[in-house]
């Protein structure tokens, strides 16, 4: 009989581990490693196990799994460092530092560890060990421990180099609680390079502080302890210091010796913000000379300074969106001074815009991101360009008080009774600049296009023109009006390449027909003409003089589709119908009348997703009905409760802002229609984690859950625009349902 053994073990390979003294080779001595079950958390790494397996210095093989490893000589031992037995290096060097000898008294049967509190080293102690080498230097806390689990910590100061003390730890101890400290990686990189930093605090609020916590450089990871906790119940544990931002944990503290909280307190380094303002001299009688409308009510201007947090840019843009900003310091100034300085300690690590206001000329701006750890420097001069020059209608004098809007936050004033007006900068015109008039007691709105660059502090006159396009919108095959039209016009730019500078939409009133445009400025117009059930409708681009009076009609031609109807109570307004396969893709857009009225040209399936967009109705989604083509597709809006609600993150990386999706009775909302959606309610479709998303106007249908979707950073700009949550890589997105009655949802993130 042949007898075959198969051996399926394989040897892993061995580590070649050097020793260093002093920068040294070091000959002799032997390696250690025992078991860890996580790499950050220092309860499941320092207490997994107390079973050690020395080898000879030279080489060590590693197990699957991580594993501490640390040497020792006579008199002399090594921190500890992590290495995962899967993916072992080649070669470690391990850095030989004084030891002193702890001689432990545990309690029979029991086993502990000694832990290092500056180096953050950990050194096990199998039960009856009669003696161990320990960092000398150093204080230290021997932790008894139970079935991995501390029973009891007593503490030590450091030992002298080559010394030997005893420590009895059979009985007492005292009452303790124990968490850990927690830096998120970015702000690890920012203390490797940063000086001088202080290490927080940490106390139970109204309490006793920790023991001191290890330097920065190694206290991810690092154990706190807080002895003789007097009372047991529900506390807050609270880390705060210079340069840290404020964190906070509860804990339970139990009726026992040790009590543990595994949730870790996060240390994040705060950032200091200087922002230095001055101001020219003459800014009082330029903010006279450019008052608003309500200038005989108005209080004398002060200057007024203020810091805001802002969201990081987005991708593609890579500009900072001024109306997610938030005010986070506000101050009014005296104006017997044209300069000062405010400075903020201890503010989150994000990018901040100071703003520098006086009176209603514009406001100077500068912006920067503050860094852990660093101080960032902000400097505004409150000094503009001006123009002046006369404002006229039709070349007749405008004789109305108006305000006027310049490029940028440019801003002036034009004079009834003077006829002209003046103007403060933050920069000079250029051509296609454009310039936006307002009457204070008239209904007169206008505009004008600049041809030339306007010098600093020259005359520039303002000529509003005095023409008028009206178009007549009808039916091509019937002649009759059709109600409700839009148009869309575009002023188009002098230089070349052509560009649109000013986009204006109209909309027909009631159940009007013509569209009137006044005052347009003498350049090339393009227009479309767009109504529901009707093929939109370019026209040829053309000009109107600085007094022409045009009338155009216009010959719509019916969409050849299928017909619908969507019947509610309320009129609809600026709404849409979008279909989207199983896959993402949109597969249909059709206009939606104020009657519920469309007119839509595919065949759709039960498959396909269904999102109803407008200004009037809440978001609705459902499966499209399956009709068949030349069929008439009929919905009732339903009528469900309107869910408005914020979305919140906690924790995590502070400059992430992340895409939402909402789910609603199983089916999610495409991202198009989520962001038209939003953009109809200027709405972000974006959180941010200083700062919650605030979400309106969802039909509830069903049971709403959101969806956490990528970064801003993550998301790749040929995505933008797609329904990117229906692409695979996202389909595992974390998700927290909205309660019923909940205002909130919240996610917890690492």
């Amino acid at each position: 009989m042949l007898l075959f053994f198969v051996c399926t073990d394989v040897a892993a390979a061995a580590t070649s581990v050097h020793l260093t003294r002093d920068g040294a080779p070091f000959a002799g001595g032997e390696v250690c490693r025992f078991a860890a079950r996580d790499g950050e958390n220092p309860f499941r790494r320092w207490l997994a196990s107390q079973e050690l397996t020395c080898v000879a210095a030279g080489s060590l093989t590693f197990p699957p799994g991580l594993w501490n490893v640390f040497a020792r000589a006579d008199g002399v031992l090594s921190p500890v460092t992590l290495i995962d037995g899967a993916a072992a290096p080649a070669a470690i060097a391990l850095p030989l530092a004084s030891a002193a000898t702890l001689a432990p008294l545990l309690p029979a049967g029991r086993g502990g560890i000694v832990y290092a509190t500056r180096s953050g080293s950990a050194f096990p102690i199998a039960a009856g060990t009669q003696s161990l080498s320990v960092p000398a230097g150093e204080p230290l806390w021997l932790i008894v421990i139970d079935r991995s689990t501390p029973a009891a910590v007593f503490t030590t100061p450091a030992i002298e180099a080559g010394g030997r003390r005893s420590l009895d730890a059979r009985a007492g101890g005292g009452s303790a609680v124990m968490t850990w400290i927690s830096v998120p990686e970015s702000d690890r990189k920012a203390i490797a390079a940063a000086h001088d930093i202080a290490s927080p605090h940490v106390a139970l609020k109204g309490g006793d502080e920790s023991e001191p916590l290890p330097p920065p450089e190694t206290m991810h990871g690092a154990f706190v302890l807080l002895r003789g906790i007097a009372t047991a119940g529900e506390k807050q544990l609270e880390l705060s210091g210079r340069s840290w931002l404020p964190s906070a944990e509860k804990v339970k503290v139990a009726a026992q010796p040790v009590t543990i909280n595994e949730q870790p307190l996060v240390a994040r380094g705060a950032a200091t913000v200087i922002v230095n303002w001055s101001a020219n001299d003459g800014i009082i009688e330029l903010s006279r000379d450019i008052p608003d409308c309500d200038s005989a009510n108005a209080k004398p201007p002060q200057f007024e300074l203020s810091l805001l947090s802002c969201p990081s840019p987005q991708p593609p843009e890579r500009t900072v969106d001024s109306a997610s900003c938030q005010v986070i310091r506000h101050e009014t100034l005296a104006t017997d001074r044209l300069y000062g300085t405010l400075t903020l300690d201890g503010v989150p690590p994000a990018t901040y815009r100071a703003e520098l206001k006086f009176g209603n000329l514009p406001p100077i701006e500068s912006g920067v991101v503050a860094l852990p750890f660093q101080i960032q420097n902000l400097r505004l001069v409150a000094g503009y360009d001006q123009v002046y020059g006369d404002v006229t209608f039709g070349g007749e004098p405008l004789g109305k008080d108006a305000t006027l809007g310049f490029a940028g936050n440019g801003r002036g004033f034009a004079h009834r009774e003077k006829s002209n007006y003046r103007a403060a900068l933050d920069h000079m015109l250029a051509t296609d600049d454009v310039i936006n008039i307002a009457a204070c007691d008239d209904p007169l709105r206008a505009f004008v296009v600049v041809d030339r660059y306007a010098p600093r502090s020259q005359r520039f006159d303002i000529e509003i023109p005095d023409n008028e396009l009206t178009l007549t919108i009808t039916d091509t095959f019937t002649q009759l009006a059709i109600p409700g039209a839009t148009v869309r016009y575009s002023v188009m730019s002098k230089l070349l390449p052509r560009r649109p500078v000013v986009t204006h939409t109209v909309s027909a009133k009631g159940e009007e027909s013509s569209v009137v445009i006044r005052s347009l400025p003498e350049r090339e117009l393009r227009i479309t003409v767009s109504a529901p059930g009707y093929q939109k409708q370019d026209l040829e681009p053309f000009s109107l003089t600085k007094s022409e009076h045009r009338k155009l009609d216009v010959k719509m031609m019916p969409l050849r589709g299928s017909r619908g109807l969507i019947v509610s109570p309320i009129a609809f307004e600026n709404a849409s119908i979008l279909w989207f396969s199983p896959s993402g893709v949109e597969t249909e857009h059709a206009e939606l009348s104020s009657d519920g009225t469309f007119v839509y040209a595919r065949e759709h399936q039960a498959d396909e997703t269904l999102a109803v967009v407008s200004q009037s109705h809440p978001l609705w989604v459902l499966r499209s009905p399956a009709v068949a083509r030349g069929a008439t597709m009929t919905l009732q809006f339903p009528n469900a409760q309107r869910r408005n609600f914020e979305v919140a993150l906690h924790g995590g990386n502070s400059t992430d802002n992340h895409y939402i999706a909402i789910v609603v009775g199983g089916l999610r909302i495409p991202a198009p229609a989520f962001s038209q959606h939003a953009i109809l309610r200027r709405m972000q479709t974006v959180v941010r984690n200083a700062r919650p998303l605030a979400v309106s106007d969802i039909a509830q249908t069903g049971p709403i859950e959101i969806i956490l979707g990528p970064t801003t950073d993550e998301l790749l700009s040929r995505w933008l625009g797609t329904d990117f949550f229906a692409l695979p890589q996202f389909a595992g997105a974390p998700r927290e349902p909205l309660a019923p009655g909940a205002e909130s949802v919240t996610f917890e993130l690492p």
